[in-house]
C-alpha cells in the first residue's frame, strides 16, 4: 500500500468513526507523526490533505520546519522536551504534547512571545519509565499553571499501563459507569461551549472553559478559570446538576455518584413495570450482574437522607436573609465538595459573609460530603456508643 492509498484509508476510517459517533469528520484533525521519514515523505502528505505534522524530536523538528516553514503546517512536538532546549524550539511549536512539569511550563513562560498550546501529560499508569505529572500532583499544582498567560492548556497527553493489552483496555472501556461518566463530560462540555460562544473570543476558548469547568466540578476540585456565574442560565444549571451528579465510585470525588444514579435510573421503569404488572420479576443489572435488593434499598435511604440534609442545610441557613441562588448552591457545594456555587457564592466571592451559626452548618455539610453520609450519621447512633 503506498502514502496515498494508506492516506486515503484512514480519513476513511475517521469518516466512518464520525458517522458512527455523529459527528462531523472535519471535526477530527489527523496529525501525521513523522519521526522515522525523511523530509520528501513529509512533505508528500500536505497535497493529500494532511496538514498537521508532529515530531518527538527537537533536531528533527527543527530539521522538517526549516525545509517546510513556507507550507500551511501545523507543527506539533509530541516527545519529552529538555528545559535547556525549549528556547530553540518553543517559537516554532504549535502544539506541544508532553507538558510533563511546572518548571517545563515556566521555562516556556519565560521563552515564548506568544501563546502556545499545550497538553498536561499526566502519568496515569504511575510507572517509572513514564514522564507526566501524577494525578495527585497535578491538582496540586494547577492553580500555579494557571498564572501562566503563555501557555493554553488545551488537554491532556495519557498513557495505558504499557502491559494493558487491547482486551484489557477494551474491558476498562466497557464498565458502564465509565462509559456515562464520560458521556456526561463530553455532552456537558459541547452543549455549554456552544452556550457561551458569544461571551468569549473564539469557539475554542469557549470550549477550554466550558470543558475545564464541567471537568472541575464534576470531580469536586473546584476550580475556576473564568466567572462561570456570568453565563447563561442553562448553562449555571448544568453545573449545578454536575455538583449533585459528582464522580465515580471509589474515587475521592464528591457528590451523589454516577454509581449510585444509574442504579436509581434503572430502577424506575423497574418499578413502574411493577405497577403495570404486579407479578413480574425483573432484575436490575450493571454490567450484566445483578443488583441485589440491600444495594437497591440502601442507594434509596441515601438519596432520601441526601436530599433531607439538603433541604434542611438550605432551611437553616436562611436565616441570614440571602437569596435562595446563595443559599441553595452554597449548601450543594459544600454537601458535594465543590468549592464554588453561585450568586453570593460565585467563583469571585466566599463564604465569609455568613453568620457562624451558618458556617457550623456548612462546615457539617462538608464533613458529610467527604466522608459519606452513612459513617458520619452512624456517630450519632445512641446504639454505637452504648455499652453491650
Amino acid at each position: 500500500m503506498n502514502l496515498k492509498e494508506n492516506t486515503e484509508r484512514v480519513f476513511q476510517q475517521i469518516k466512518d468513526a464520525s458517522q458512527q459517533a455523529g459527528r462531523e469528520a472535519n471535526s477530527v484533525s489527523v496529525v501525521a507523526v513523522t519521526k522515522y521519514v525523511d523530509v520528501p515523505t513529509a512533505e508528500a502528505l500536505l497535497p493529500l490533505g494532511v496538514h498537521h505534522i508532529g515530531e518527538n524530536r527537537v533536531d528533527k523538528f527543527l530539521e522538517k520546519y526549516e525545509a517546510l516553514k513556507d507550507r500551511n503546517i501545523t507543527w506539533h512536538l509530541i516527545g519529552t522536551l529538555q528545559r535547556r532546549k525549549v528556547k530553540d524550539v518553543i517559537q516554532y511549536v504549535d502544539y506541544f504534547h508532553a507538558l510533563d512539569s511546572l518548571k517545563l511550563a515556566e521555562e516556556i513562560q519565560k521563552r515564548s512571545d506568544r501563546v502556545v498550546k499545550c497538553f498536561l501529560q499526566v502519568n496515569i499508569s504511575r510507572e517509572e519509565s513514564k514522564h507526566g505529572f501524577s494525578k495527585e500532583e497535578l491538582l496540586e499544582l494547577l492553580p500555579e499553571l494557571a498564572t501562566l498567560d503563555k501557555i493554553e492548556y488545551v488537554g491532556l497527553m495519557t498513557m495505558a499501563p504499557f502491559e494493558a493489552s487491547s482486551d484489557e483496555l477494551k474491558e476498562i472501556f466497557k464498565v458502564e459507569e465509565i462509559r456515562v461518566y464520560f458521556g456526561i463530560i463530553l455532552g456537558a462540555g459541547t452543549f455549554i461551549a456552544l452556550n457561551i460562544r458569544s461571551l468569549y473570543g473564539s469557539l475554542g476558548e469557549a470550549f477550554r472553559h466550558a470543558f475545564f469547568q464541567v471537568g472541575s466540578i464534576i470531580t469536586t476540585c473546584g476550580y475556576a478559570t473564568t466567572d462561570f456565574d456570568l453565563w447563561p442560565e442553562t448553562s449555571k444549571m448544568i453545573l449545578v446538576l454536575l455538583m449533585f451528579i459528582g464522580a465515580c465510585a471509589g474515587s475521592t470525588g464528591g457528590g451523589f455518584k454516577i454509581s449510585r444514579l444509574l442504579i436509581l435510573c434503572k430502577a424506575i421503569p423497574k418499578q413502574l413495570s411493577l405497577v403495570i404488572h404486579p407479578r413480574e420479576v425483573k432484575v436490575i443489572r450493571m454490567d450484566g450482574k445483578p443488583i441485589d435488593h440491600n444495594t437497591l434499598r440502601s442507594t434509596n435511604v441515601y438519596l432520601a437522607i441526601y436530599f433531607f440534609i439538603l433541604l434542611v442545610s438550605t432551611l437553616l441557613i436562611s436565616v441570614d436573609n440571602f437569596n435562595l441562588t446563595t443559599n441553595f448552591t452554597a449548601v450543594a457545594s459544600t454537601l458535594n465538595n465543590i468549592g464554588p456555587g453561585l450568586d453570593g457564592v460565585g467563583p469571585t466571592r466566599n463564604f465569609g459573609m455568613y453568620s457562624d451559626f451558618s458556617k457550623f452548618v456548612l462546615m457539617f455539610d462538608m464533613l458529610a460530603g467527604r466522608l459519606e453520609l452513612y459513617p458520619l450519621l452512624i456517630l450519632f447512633m445512641p446504639s454505637l456508643w452504648r455499652r453491650k
